[in-house]
């Protein structure tokens, strides 16, 4: 059952009913924490209270909302959690229809894994296809 719900002045339907008002109790790894509380969070937006746990346990997740609400971080955060950190090779590609949202992206994804010892990478046009090429073999894709 959908449930259309309000809230800092945004409305959004959720058929997810786990609400969770601080990160500490999503269940998230302590150094991926440490990424989101020096990032600057210190409380999860609405859309980040529903949708960063229901991201971890590999449910599909929907969101639409205006920018700035914390979409970006929902998603970067329920993929980070799902590395295998013993494994040093790429685990993650992620698709932006812009490069603009590509970077955008990648800048959210790099102050997250500050504490994990996870590397990133945006592949956009108009840059060093070298370089590309020779990151690539040890990056998280974006």
């Amino acid at each position: 059952m959908n449930e259309l719900l309000a809230s800092d002045g945004q409305e959004f339907f959720t058929s997810y009913d786990e609400v969770h008002d601080n990160f500490g109790a999503m269940g998230l790894q302590e150094n991926l924490l440490r990424g989101i509380y020096a990032y600057g969070f210190e409380r999860p937006s609405a859309i980040q209270q529903r949708g960063i746990v229901p991201f971890c346990k590999g449910l599909d997740v929907f969101q639409q909302a205006q920018s700035g609400i914390g979409k970006t971080t929902t998603f970067c955060s329920g993929i980070l959690q799902q590395l295998n950190y013993r494994l040093v090779q790429c685990q993650v590609l992620v698709l932006a229809p812009t490069g603009e949202l590509a970077q955008q992206i990648e800048k959210v994804m790099r102050a997250l894994v500050d504490f994990l010892g996870v590397k990133v990478h945006a592949y956009v046009g108009g840059t060093s296809v070298r370089e590309d090429q020779r990151i690539l073999p040890v990056a998280c894709l974006l």
